[in-house]
């Protein structure tokens, strides 16, 4: 997959699709230089999740943020990332085929930008620029058929903004928090018919948060927490 640095403090987003099923992550600058990475969060729907390098000593090149609701139809925009996952700096030309698509990803209906230019396997997450080279959507999927080409999609830079603001806040909130997203598909009900004790079902796991330290995975089902009973997602929230 390919990502974009949005900080000098390491922070870097990226797909959530990208990083889903992931046990480590490493990120690869352009150079060559390689990080171990953490995830911070993610937000599913959005499909935007915030990864973090420790890169104190190592000066990174911040990407500069565009404003995606000027874009108009038929505007140049350039592509970037790392197609087929192994030819990173790939960049592909087009321009704006549409600057608010609805379309349904992964069950999940999102407003995104609708481009020209080439993308690939591997391009998800990475950059789409202006001609100023100003970020103004991260790459995210690709209509893929037989009888359609060159219809690829990105995410608009105010809302990769707004849904990296959140995400970012919140791990650096004091408050505490458990590290984990829960499945609300598994009520009590559906679980008890199943054969299933009653519980909320982990859905995923924050790289690093203390679910993950304790051993959590997706799947796990949490039956008691700190002394209480828990029958459902609800219960946890």
């Amino acid at each position: 997959g390919s990502g974009v640095i949005i900080s000098a403090e390491g922070y870097i987003v990226t797909n959530y699709h990208v990083v889903e099923d992931a046990t480590t992550i490493t990120v690869r600058l352009s150079n060559g230089t390689e990080f171990a990475a953490f995830l911070v969060g993610f937000d599913e729907q959005s499909d935007i999740a915030v990864l973090w390098i420790d890169a104190e000593k190592y000066p990174l090149t911040v990407a500069t943020l565009g404003a995606s609701f000027d874009l108009v139809v038929g505007e140049d925009i350039l592509a970037i990332g790392n197609p087929m996952g192994s030819l990173g700096g790939t960049v592909t030309e087009g321009m704006i085929s549409a600057t608010a698509r609805r379309i349904s990803v992964g069950g999940n209906v999102m407003t995104l930008l609708q481009i020209s230019a080439p993308v690939n396997p591997g391009n998800s997450g990475g950059a789409l620029v202006n001609t100023e080279g100003k970020l103004i959507g991260i790459n995210s999927s690709k209509l893929v058929s037989e009888s359609v080409e060159g219809m690829g999609f990105a995410i608009p830079s105010n809302t990769v903004v707004e849904i990296c603001k959140k995400i970012i806040e919140k791990e650096n909130s004091p408050e505490p928090y458990i590290g984990i997203t829960l499945s609300e598909k598994y009520t009590a009900e559906v679980l008890e018919f199943y054969g299933y004790p009653k519980g909320a079902v982990v859905l995923s796991v924050y790289n690093g948060s203390p679910a993950y330290q304790a051993g959590l995975s997706k799947g796990d089902i949490i039956t008691e927490f700190s002394g209480k009973e828990i029958t459902d997602y609800k219960a946890l929230e």
